[in-house]
């Protein structure tokens, strides 16, 4: 038996198994000519009707839909190191995802920015792809689920406006130009030298309170650095941009005293 469809102008390229499918919504079918030995078949030359072919075209189109809805785009904080390859979503920071570069851009993006090799450090990134189980058994535990990167968007320093990670304290100050994130939901204290082109990464570790101070200490065994940070409640006007601040800070680091203002994380 020979089927011969006549698919109006207009219809879109479509895979050979959607094809037939989709051509019976791309507008009305002319007719369906059916030739064989069966002539007189009831069914010879019967048209679909508008609500199969409505119902059709719908049921498709649902799955071509979900199908793209699975690509996302996503922005987070994006951590490079030697160990560590991951990105934390803004709609749910909780969870660390491994990534899987499929551009091969996203390490000579992040190297544009830190040239140096860094033990710890992680930055803004606006990413496109597709989240899917983790199917390594040694990477599973910690990172159940993959994000198979297609397009990378954006990336930048994270700062204070642009990071999704709740952190505690951000501080900055002039001459020498400086930044500090404090960040006991990162695990981290990182002191960016800015005037220097050098950063500096250092595990959190708790607080200690007295006579209305708040001093972060910590160590790096690896850049055998030590961090001292005080920050008081006052009001400090920022140099940079002359916005005022509650907190004013000082940081001693490698014989060095650096001084600015800060502001707390939101909750």
């Amino acid at each position: 038996m020979e089927i011969n469809f006549k698919i109006p102008t207009g219809c879109k390229k479509l895979p050979l198994i959607a094809m037939f499918l989709f051509s019976l919504s791309c507008g009305k079918i002319e007719q369906a000519d059916i030739k064989g030995n069966n002539s007189s078949s009831p069914d010879s030359g019967k048209q679909i009707s508008a609500e199969d072919s409505a119902d059709l075209y719908n049921s498709i189109d649902s799955i071509a839909m979900r199908e793209n809805s699975a690509y996302k785009i996503m922005e987070g904080i994006y951590t490079l190191n030697q160990n560590s390859n991951y990105f934390r979503n803004c709609s749910n920071p909780d969870t660390a995802y491994w990534i899987n570069d499929e551009t091969g851009k996203l390490r000579g993006m992040y190297e544009k920015i830190y040239s140096s090799k860094n033990f710890y450090v992680s930055v803004f990134a606006k990413i496109k792809g597709i989240v899917v189980n983790t199917e390594s058994e040694k990477l599973k535990e910690n990172y159940p689920r993959t994000i198979n990167v297609t397009e990378v968007l954006q990336i930048e320093k994270k700062n204070s406006g642009n990071t999704c990670i709740k952190y505690d304290f951000w501080a900055a100050g002039k001459n020498p130009d400086w930044s500090l994130q404090i960040s006991k939901n990162e695990n981290l204290i990182e002191f960016d030298d800015i005037t220097g082109n050098k950063s500096y990464y250092f595990f959190y570790e708790e607080p200690v309170e007295n006579e209305g101070k708040i001093t972060y200490a910590s160590h790096n065994n690896i850049q055998l650095y030590t961090i001292k940070a005080e920050i008081t409640k006052e009001n400090c006007i920022e140099g940079t941009s002359g916005d005022l601040n509650d907190y004013s800070v000082k940081a001693e680091l490698g014989g060095k005293i650096f001084h600015g203002c800060g502001k707390k994380g939101r909750d």
